[in-house]
Parts: C-alpha cells; structure tokens; sequence
C-alpha cells in the first residue's frame, strides 16, 4: 500500500505492488495510485506527452513485472526529478523488493564488478 502522511512523506512497501495487469494501462505502461484524480492526470500526462509536467506524487509506473517508478517530492531524489526506481521479485506468492533507490544506485548494485 503507498501510504501518505503527507505530499511529502510518502511510504512504499511490498504491499504498495500487486499484479499490474490490475492496473489501467496506456500503451505498454501501467499506472497505480491511491487517489483517482491523480491517477487519471498521471495517465494524461503520459499519453498526451506533456512536456514540463510533473507528475503527480504517489503516481507508480511499471511497464514490466520486474521494475517499477514511483514519484516523490523532487527533494527526496534530486538527481532522478523525485523519481525511485525498484528492482521488484515477483511470484504467486507476492512482491518482494530486491533494490530501490536511485537509477544509479540499482544500476550499480546489479552490475558486475
């Protein structure tokens, strides 16, 4: 469940992923968010291609099973405009998340040395 204290306290877990193919769709990109409003600027802003859009905080992305997007206040991930990326396991049983953080950061744990 994405959980929100605040626009700017956002909390992701396990619970926060379920099955995309649950999820609405534009194109190849599935979209999630608690608040309805949102989630439909969220998918407007990416089948228009708005261009010096944010999108709305708590939007995830996912356009496979394996990794996921989700938008924080761009403070809290400054190098990525707010963005936390998730290197997800998924199986029968549930998601787990394997990495988070930054692009970079997933980038470098998964590389070899």
């Amino acid at each position: 469940m994405l959980s929100s204290a605040s626009a700017e306290d956002i909390t992701v877990s396990e619970q926060t992923f379920g099955c995309i193919l649950d999820w609405p769709k534009v194109r190849n990109t599935y979209f999630k968010h608690s608040d309805p409003a949102k989630l439909k600027e969220a998918m407007r802003i990416f089948r228009d291609s708005i261009p010096d859009r944010q999108y709305p905080v708590g939007t995830i992305l996912q356009l496979i099973p394996f990794e996921a997007m989700v938008k924080h206040p761009r403070e809290k991930f400054p190098n990525t405009n707010g963005w936390e990326f998730f290197d997800l396991d998924v199986s029968k049983e549930g998601t787990t998340i394997k990495e988070r953080g930054s692009m970079s950061s997933i980038i470098r744990k998964g590389s070899p040395a």
